[in-house]
């Protein structure tokens, strides 16, 4: 499984989470937020599973039907930066690890979002073993 790890600016993702309790996982963790869809989709195009920081990235119908490998993707919690129509209708499970309100996630602190990257294995480890998990969609 390869996980993707979007907008993580302060480096807080590779500090804080323990990735590597998940063993044969291959975490990617970007520190820079890309607007541009193509290039979206070029770094995105390996990721089986996306974890959103501060909900920055905006994951639309167009991007997420231009990434066919995909299978879950991880919020803070807000969801409007993942049109969940488009991706229940391709088969992505959405999930949020709820450490903010929201509407909070762009403005969520160091230890919001250190909870946020350790819930985000916890819902991986989850997923990858076949656990049923909340979705949101």
């Amino acid at each position: 499984m390869r996980v993707a790890v979007l907008d993580d600016a302060d480096g807080i993702a590779k500090q804080s989470a323990d990735w590597q309790r998940l063993g044969r996982v291959d975490v990617l963790v970007h520190d820079d937020h890309l607007t541009d869809p193509d290039a979206l989709v070029t770094r995105l195009s390996y990721a089986d599973v996306v974890v959103l920081t501060g909900e920055r990235t905006v994951l639309s119908s167009d991007l997420l039907e231009r990434l066919p490998g995909i299978q879950l993707i991880i919020t803070m919690g807000a969801d409007a930066a993942v049109d969940l129509d488009a991706a229940t209708e391709l088969g992505m499970t959405v999930c949020a690890t709820d450490v903010v309100d929201a509407g909070a996630a762009l403005s969520a602190s160091p230890e919001d979002l250190a909870k946020h990257y350790n819930r985000a294995c916890d819902i991986v480890e989850s997923f990858r073993s076949g656990e049923v998990i909340l979705a949101r969609n």
